[in-house]
């Protein structure tokens, strides 16, 4: 926001002005900063703040401060559905030399209930935030604008006030009732209010009359305009004839046309078609070629293999034989581990009886144990 700031130390982060200036030459010594402000404050004299803020009349009104052009007295409305609404405050804005390079300083000369405005009425934002948003070309409008939308808009965040800001931030019904209450008490009861709203009719008339005797004017630029039109539709109802004949003449060129793009297009399909049938004769030939040389390896392959059988039939046989020796040796040992196996079985069914008989005894011991436990229990 182009608005004043609290003094603060520069930050390592901050932009170089100085440097992104360079190219501007000096601003005191040229007089370009006079022309500036000279042009900005022309403009808001001829601005209609009505298309900025859509009231149907001027919410502002900037004055000189002694024909000196960096000091300027503004009238201000408070803006809309804010605490601030139908209060008349009085600010001044002051322009350094150095100006727009420097921000302008605003000071509100109606007390106010705001975060961001001092005691003594400076308006405080931070630098920081102010160097972000700063723009060279910023004219008198958008400073004017963005004073009204910190007006609209009071934030907590960075209030230069302490306790405002808390009060904003843990109770805004409550801020905004003390802020309506400041402004009926300080910006409500000006006089020069009544000479402010006498001057905004004023102004009022004179735009009517502006627009009445503009009136007349646009009428006969209105008649004048249908005569023109009349003799336009003349001319353009020859040449939509001219028209027609020449696209007749086109359709008819653009059908020959596509005749021979058909007969073309017929042709490439049997040249390609013929292209199509030679490749597929090449590629039966080759395929032919292919599997005869497969049969030749084919036939190769199959006396290689019945020679390599000949010679696995004569292994095999031999392996047979040795086979057959190996099988009666195991014969042998299966009748002798069968024989171990009877005897070993025998043995076992011996001792499993043993222990069945064993274990019957047992079992009858302790049933007899639990029946004498039992018939002490019961006695008991």
């Amino acid at each position: 926001l182009p608005i004043s700031s609290r003094p603060l130390p520069s930050s390592s982060s901050a932009p170089d002005w100085s440097r992104a200036m360079s190219g501007y030459g000096t601003w005191r010594s040229d007089g370009h900063c006079s022309r500036r402000l000279s042009s900005m404050y022309s403009d808001l004299q001829r601005l209609h703040y009505d298309k900025l803020w859509a009231d149907p009349v001027r919410s502002v009104r900037v004055d000189l401060v002694n024909e000196n052009l960096a000091e300027w007295k503004v009238m201000l409305m408070g803006p809309r559905e804010s605490p601030y609404a139908g209060g008349l405050f009085h600010l001044r804005i002051s322009f350094t030399p150095d100006y727009p390079v420097d921000l302008p300083l605003v000071r509100f000369e109606t007390r106010i209930y705001h975060p961001s405005i001092l005691e003594d009425g400076t308006l405080v934002v931070d630098r920081n935030i102010c160097q972000e948003k700063w723009c060279l070309p910023l004219g008198g409008e958008a400073i004017i604008a963005c004073i009204v939308a910190c007006l609209a808009n009071p934030s907590a965040d960075g209030a230069c006030v302490p306790e405002i800001g808390e009060l904003l931030s843990t109770n805004p019904a409550a801020f905004n009732l003390r802020a309506q209450s400041w402004t009926r008490r300080y910006a409500m009861s000006d006089p020069r209010q009544a000479m402010w709203e006498e001057d905004i009719l004023l102004q009022m008339s004179n735009v009517r009359q502006e627009a009445h005797d503009k009136s007349e004017e646009i009428e006969a630029l209105l008649l004048q305009a249908q005569l023109q039109a009349e003799a336009f539709d003349c001319e353009r109802a020859a040449m939509v004839k001219a028209r027609e004949e020449v696209e007749s003449k086109l359709m008819a060129e653009v059908a020959a046309h596509k005749d021979m793009q058909m007969q073309a297009q017929t042709l490439l399909r049997e040249k390609e078609e013929v292209q199509r049938e030679l490749v597929a004769a090449r590629r039966e030939t080759e395929e032919v070629r292919a599997q005869k040389m497969a049969v030749i390896r084919e036939k190769e392959d199959l006396l290689q293999e019945r020679h390599e059988m000949q010679l696995q039939a004569d292994s095999l046989l031999g392996e047979k034989q040795g086979v057959e020796k190996e099988l009666a040796s195991a014969r042998q040992f299966s009748e002798h581990l069968k024989e171990e196996l009877r005897r070993t079985t025998a043995e076992k069914e011996e001792q499993l009886r043993t222990m069945t008989a064993e274990r019957n005894e047992m079992e009858r011991d302790l049933q007899s144990q639990a029946n004498e436990m039992e018939r002490e229990l019961r006695s008991q």
